[in-house]
């Protein structure tokens, strides 16, 4: 078949189409739109098998995640009895090309993008996961259409960087920005607006590359329970209740459904959850020290206790978790 035999055929379908009425045309319209769009399930359901290490790996979303411990404390308890062992490696800001990751001042020297996604590899190597959740695409949306194909690009030499025989991944998309219940002036509605657009743009670029790798997405940005604005802190970052109703989210609707056990009380969730936050606490303190330059970096010889207290913090976290396995075998 040549182009203008091709040509032609488009030709008779639209002569075809002018002939038929605005509803039925406007209905092939948007059924084409829902049949080109990127697959929002792509994967199966999540699951975590028993000895899993898991590692939250992105940007705001993980690392705010942290102080409340609600995803951990809602996958814990949804898979009881397989000695999970879970790492938050969330960094504020952070992008697919590691730029929150960066060393610190040497001199009057900033690392660069290189520098960090090395660091954020080797990050990832230190705890050697099994199942990685990566939520990235939040901060890169700000770029806007222009951005978008190196992102993709981005996502997929991070997710080659860490592919591993053993290791699954699962990808969440930036959540949507809410302007209901905020007084907000017309130009920066129309902010919103935009930045929605761009973010919704990342998320179906996040749906490409899973579906390309056959990999798990979660959509965050369409989903109905995060739309409230009782789960957001001024429109944009999840508030403690807005992480609840994540943890909750997940496991209910993205979460394959484990063989039933007893559940526990809320008495003993929370008890769960105040040891993760304390976990996660040590754990953070341990691999991601403040002013690191004076643990890891340059004037660490400035230091020297610090050098020694490091190694105690591994005693400490791992006496955590155990109380956490002991409440979810």
């Amino acid at each position: 078949m040549n182009v203008l035999h091709l040509t032609g055929g488009f030709d008779r379908i639209w002569a075809l189409m002018k002939r038929q009425p605005v509803w039925f045309v406007k209905m092939v319209f948007l059924t084409g739109l829902i049949l080109s769009a990127p697959r929002m399930d792509a994967g199966a359901g999540i699951e975590l098998v028993d000895g899993d290490r898991v590692a939250f790996l992105g940007g705001t979303l993980f690392d705010r995640g942290r102080l409340y411990g609600e995803i951990e404390t809602a996958l814990l308890s949804h898979f009881r009895g397989r000695n999970l062992t879970v790492r938050n490696l969330g960094w504020d800001g952070d992008t697919v090309f590691g730029h929150a990751r960066a060393g610190g001042r040497r001199g009057a020297i900033f690392g660069d993008s290189a520098e960090g996604f090395e660091n954020l590899r080797e990050h990832v190597k230190r705890v050697n996961p099994t199942i990685v959740f990566l939520a990235y695409g939040g901060a890169e949306a700000h770029s806007g259409s222009e951005g978008l194909v190196d992102f993709e690009a981005g996502l997929n030499r991070l997710l080659d960087a860490l592919a591993a025989p053993h290791r699954r991944f699962v990808l969440l998309t930036p959540l949507r920005v809410l302007g209901e219940g905020i007084p907000l002036r017309a130009r920066t509605a129309a902010r919103v607006d935009q930045l929605n657009l761009n973010l919704k743009a990342y998320r179906d670029g996040i749906a490409r590359v899973a579906s390309r790798r056959g990999l798990k997405v979660v959509d965050l940005f369409s989903a109905a329970p995060l739309l409230r604005a009782k789960t957001r802190i001024r429109g944009l970052h999840l508030s403690a209740a807005g992480y609840g109703v994540l943890g909750k989210y997940l496991v209910r609707d993205e979460c394959v459904r484990p063989p039933q056990v007893e559940g526990l009380t809320a008495g003993q969730l929370e008890t769960l959850r105040q040891r993760v936050i304390r976990k996660n606490e040590l754990f953070h303190n341990w691999w991601r020290p403040r002013n690191d330059a004076f643990v890891f970096g340059e004037r660490k010889s400035e230091q020297v206790p610090v050098q020694l207290e490091l190694p105690q913090f591994e005693g400490l976290i791992a006496g955590f978790e155990a109380s956490i396995r002991e409440l979810t075998q």
